[in-house]
């Protein structure tokens, strides 16, 4: 798999284009506001998290066998479990 390295943060070319993509939808939000005290980042800010939270309690959920008894293993992202479908929903 294809990485990038920003100094010492390693991310995968799929991290580093939602992040792009994730920029990028904060920066066409600040630019669609139609008053310019208006912020529509936040509500876009909350999607993302809510998602990203939903989707790594589904994973867990989905894995929990392999979990039992390994509570830092929950919170561990780095094992890329997050579950498309429901992340999506709940960001949605």
């Amino acid at each position: 798999m294809l990485s990038a390295a920003i100094g010492p943060l390693a991310l995968s070319i799929n991290q580093l284009l939602a992040l792009v993509g994730l920029g990028a939808a904060l920066a066409a939000g600040a630019f669609a506001a139609s008053n310019p005290g208006q912020r529509v980042n936040h509500l876009l800010i909350d999607a993302v998290l809510i998602a990203l939270v939903v989707a790594r309690v589904a994973f867990v959920l989905r894995y929990l066998p392999q979990y039992h008894g390994d509570w830092v293993g929950i919170v561990d992202i780095r094992d890329g479990g997050f579950m498309v479908i429901p992340g999506l929903l709940a960001g949605g």
